[in-house]
């Protein structure tokens, strides 16, 4: 089965990552949306914004991107099992991190991660959409 949200069929450019304790990360675009998957050894699920959890119930996933036409996704683990995706939405390159309890975003005004998703703002220069790209 997909481990997408299997809305309209539209998932695309997944991207990988595996944390120290092997748990897998996978991201992907869905919808013009970031959606964040885990692997955990025992079974798939995927972050539920709503719920502030992981859930199998996909089609009760969401984007951890803020609304924007998101696409480019990347996706890395450090040293202390935190998840970051980079990708690129709107004009700008947004920056989101799983903090081993919740998704979080780089929230610029207060210069601190949020968990409140809408409120993420672009890591990049933002001069005229010129950020393209979280490669």
């Amino acid at each position: 089965d997909a481990i997408s949200t299997q809305q309209a069929r539209s998932a695309s450019t997944p991207r990988m990552a595996v944390d120290s304790t092997g748990k897998v990360y996978v991201s992907f675009v869905e919808n013009s949306g970031i959606y964040l998957s885990r692997y955990d050894g025992t079974d798939v699920r995927v972050w539920d914004e709503g719920s502030s959890s992981w859930t199998t119930t996909f089609s009760s996933g969401d984007a951890i991107s803020n609304g924007g036409a998101a696409t480019e996704n990347q996706i890395a683990a450090d040293s202390a099992d935190r998840i970051y995706n980079a990708f690129y939405s709107g004009s700008d390159v947004q920056l989101v991190r799983w903090d081993g309890s919740d998704v979080v975003t780089w929230d610029n005004p207060t210069e601190s991660w949020t968990s409140t998703v809408a409120n993420g703002d672009g890591i990049g220069r933002t001069r005229a959409g010129r950020d393209r790209g979280s490669r």
